[in-house]
């Protein structure tokens, strides 16, 4: 029936529809693309947005190691856990962001270390990362703007972070598990962490390469399969529901845009599936594209349809590899037709002939269709122009806040730098500090060893002083013995010797506690200097530290400088290869703007051509009947004006 029937003017709707759609995905096309989308191929593109599906036979590769054979890394990572009206936070927030990114395929993957994972990036920034393991999927998900994931799981468990720490351990189904067992996971949770970061840096800075469409139909039900576990689970535990009731309004402000996006890109893709469909069907039934239409659609002697740059004509779809190159090809913006509009018309004229005036119909009925075309496609070229201008405005955008990044960046890092030369300097000067006061020390210990032995030498002295004196008085004693019998005089004399000995004893006896004193005095005198080296000792040794502490800082702080200027540097990088693409698309669009104003003016050249010989067969009908009018009548009574055609009197 006319009503079922498809006819050209829809489905060029419908094709355009898809065309649009496939080009929502911010997806810059090149000549590599086009070509390697032909031959089925995977595509690469710079790192920039996502890229279509590969229809190639997929290329081994390897699935990614389990827990156990991951490398750990130097930091240990240790069970916290968290706030426990908190515990649902972080898969409530992962099956949000699964949520959002829906049934659509990956945007890209990268060749990671012999693997090759799944990326998912919403608009906003955040990063979902799905690998192969031998015994079923890892997940990763990211916050916008962070390295670190937030939300990790696999076939057998579930791992929470938050700011690089372990705060809650699941099972898969979602729901948490107790803190014994989950003080049992730090290990592997460790392990998915570090991979978590390298994976985070390849999907960012590696080559992007398209998926293979095989791979994503084998897979696409274990992808979804996790977020229908935890919706069951959720149903199951009233708490988790509780949680999701009280906070799916902000992870819906959080995520309904990509969400929309997502939706409108999944419907988009069975549009133009079923638009392909109904095409083909009409193909194999054997029906004209258009059918028994209106009047308008069954004009007479048309050759064969308009067609698509693909090779494909209205009613006639194009087989698969044209079909893969039609969808490459829509991603770029259109280019203007490989056949000129004459050519066109010349290839569309009657085989046979046919009345003039069912001719000159014909001709201005395909003209006019061609003009409407190409103005269809003109507007397709504004849209793509528009489309550009936005992209264009988006990525100078992007470069200006890369540059104001990277220039705030640099002030950060001559700060650092300062601080760094700062506490270098505070360093050196207290080690020179403490070098002076280890000298000093140095220099009260000798002068005490001195004063020391000064005091044994005078020690020394007073003994052998008094040994001398006991040694002359036992001679006076022997002497005086001796000479007993001897008068009174002597005996005197001898008493007064002996009194002498005695006072000399007394006085080397004083002499002898004098230097004992001294000799103490210098013991104490040694002691404390003792007690003030041990004290300057132990300072240096703190200001040692503290010195050492401040290198090890700003050697830190040195790195982490180097650090931010390989990023900054990686930054500038992503910042020219965002202009020259600019660049590059303001010359595909002033290239399409020129192209399209050459058609319009030809098309206009060509309905002035048109109307031209419309006139000149119009006066040619009129000279004709006129002619006929003059030898059909019976006699030439008077002059009578020939009455012109009641269709070229109402042109």
């Amino acid at each position: 029936m006319p009503g079922h029937k498809l006819t050209s003017r829809r489905l060029s709707f419908a094709v355009s529809l898809a065309a649009l759609a496939v080009s929502a995905c911010n997806q810059p096309a090149s000549s590599n693309q086009q070509n390697s989308a032909g031959s089925g191929q995977p595509v690469s593109a710079p790192p920039i947005a996502a890229l279509p599906l590969a229809t190639a036979a997929p290329v081994a590769a390897q699935p990614a190691p389990p827990a156990s054979a991951l490398p750990l890394p130097a930091r240990a990572l240790n069970f916290t856990g968290g706030a426990r009206e908190n515990r649902y936070r972080y898969t409530e927030r992962a099956y949000a962001m699964s949520s959002a990114f829906g049934d659509t395929p990956p945007d890209y993957t990268v060749d990671y270390q012999g693997t090759r994972p799944w990326i998912w990036r919403s608009n906003n920034g955040g990063y979902r990362v799905v690998e192969r393991i031998p015994d079923g999927q890892r997940d990763y998900y990211y916050q916008p703007g962070d390295t670190q994931p937030f939300y990790v799981s696999d076939p057998d468990a579930g791992y929470a972070y938050d700011r690089g720490q372990l705060v809650g351990v699941y099972g898969a189904d979602g729901i948490p598990v107790n803190d014994v067992y989950a003080a049992q996971r730090a290990d592997a949770a460790a392990r998915y962490l570090y991979r978590a970061q390298e994976l985070y840096r390849a999907a960012q800075y590696e080559q992007r390469q398209a998926a293979y469409a095989a791979d994503w139909q084998a897979r696409r039900d274990a992808v979804i399969a996790q977020r229908r576990s935890w919706e069951a689970a959720r149903a199951r535990d009233a708490d988790w529901q509780a949680w999701h009731d009280a906070h799916a309004a902000d992870e819906r402000n959080t995520w309904n845009d990509e969400q929309n996006r997502r939706m409108a890109y999944a419907a988009a893709i069975g549009v133009s599936v079923g638009a392909a469909a109904v095409a083909l069907t009409r193909h194999h039934d054997g029906r004209p594209p258009d059918g028994g239409g209106p009047a308008y659609n069954r004009v007479p002697n048309m050759a064969e349809p308009p067609r698509f740059e693909n090779g494909s004509s209205f009613g006639h779809p194009a087989n698969n590899q044209q079909l893969n190159r039609a969808s490459a090809y829509s991603n770029q913006s259109p280019q203007p037709h490989s056949v000129p509009p004459t050519q066109a018309i010349a290839r569309r004229e009657p085989v046979a002939p046919v009345h003039p005036v069912t001719d000159v119909a014909n001709v201005q009925y395909r003209h006019d269709r061609d003009v409407q075309f190409q103005a269809r496609r003109a507007h397709q070229q504004q849209i793509a122009a528009a489309q550009s201008a936005a992209e264009n405005g988006v990525r100078t955008q992007q470069a200006a806040n890369a540059q104001r990044q990277a220039q705030a960046a640099r002030q950060r890092q001559q700060i650092i730098r300062e601080r760094a030369a700062a506490t270098a300097r505070a360093a050196s000067t207290q080690a020179m500090a403490a070098q002076a006061s280890r000298r000093k020390a140095n220099a009260e210990q000798q002068q005490q060893m001195q004063q020391q032995q000064a005091s044994r030498r005078a020690e020394q002295n007073a003994q052998q002083q008094l040994q001398a004196a006991r040694q002359r008085q036992q001679i006076i004693g022997e002497r005086a013995a001796a000479a007993a019998p001897v008068t009174s005089t002597q005996a005197m004399a001898a008493q007064a010797s002996l009194r002498k000995v005695n006072a000399e004893r007394q006085q080397q006896s004083q002499r002898q506690q004098a230097s004992l004193l001294a000799e103490q005095k210098a013991q104490q005198r040694a002691q404390a200097a003792r007690q003030r080296q041990q004290v300057i000792g132990e300072r240096a040794a703190a200001a040692a530290r503290v010195a050492s502490t401040q290198a090890m800082a700003a050697q830190a702080l040195l790195r982490k400088a180097n650090a931010e200027r390989q990023q900054q540097m990686q930054q500038q990088q992503v910042s020219r290869m965002a202009e020259q693409d600019a660049k590059r698309a303001r010359q595909r669009t002033e290239v399409e703007r020129t192209a399209a104003r050459t058609q319009i003016a030809l098309a206009h050249q060509q309905q002035a051509a048109a109307h031209a010989q419309l006139a000149v067969v119009h006066q040619q009908q009129q000279a004709a009947h006129a002619a006929a009018a003059h030898h059909s009548a019976p006699a030439p009574r008077e002059q009578i004006s020939p009455r012109p055609h009641p269709k070229h009197a109402a042109n």
